[in-house]
This record gives structure tokens, sequence and C-alpha cells, in this order.
């Protein structure tokens, strides 16, 4: 019974330590990659509700929208400006 309690503990150890490990490599991936433009307006709206709570969701999305909109404008016109290389 001993040796059984032993080995059930060391696999789960085990599984817990691959677990973290591709936590972690995840985590890096993500760190990497730009977020999607659903997350950014799920943060913002998050962010915005969270200051303010008298802010209603509808006013968040909107608010939001209205701000992711004018960085991707922001963006555009400064990808646009840069000469292109020859």
């Amino acid at each position: 019974m001993n040796f059984r309690r032993i080995v059930a503990a060391a696999c789960g150890t085990a599984i817990l330590g691959l677990g973290l490990l591709a936590d972690g490599a995840s985590a890096a991936d993500a760190s990497s990659r730009p977020l999607s433009a659903k997350r950014q307006l799920v943060m913002c709206m998050t962010r915005r509700m969270y200051d303010s709570r008298t802010l209603s969701y509808n006013d968040a999305t909107k608010l939001c929208k209205e701000q992711l909109a004018a960085q991707r404008v922001t963006l555009a016109q400064s990808v646009l400006a840069r000469p292109m290389a020859p």
C-alpha cells in the first residue's frame, strides 16, 4: 500500500510538472505575438468597467471600439507614411 502511494504521488508530480512546463512555453509564445482585436476589446472594456462602476456595458463597448478604431487609423497612417524599401 505504501508503495502505491509513492508511485501515485510521483506520477501526480510528474504530470503537474509537465503541465507547468507547457504553460510556461505557451506564456512565452503568447507574449511574442500581438493580441487579437477581440481580446483587446475585452481587456479595454474590463478595465473601463472596473475603473468606473457606473459605466454600462454598452457604453464601455462604444468607448473601447472608438479607441481601438482610432489606434488602427494611427497605425495605418504611420505604416503608409514610411517610404518603401528598395
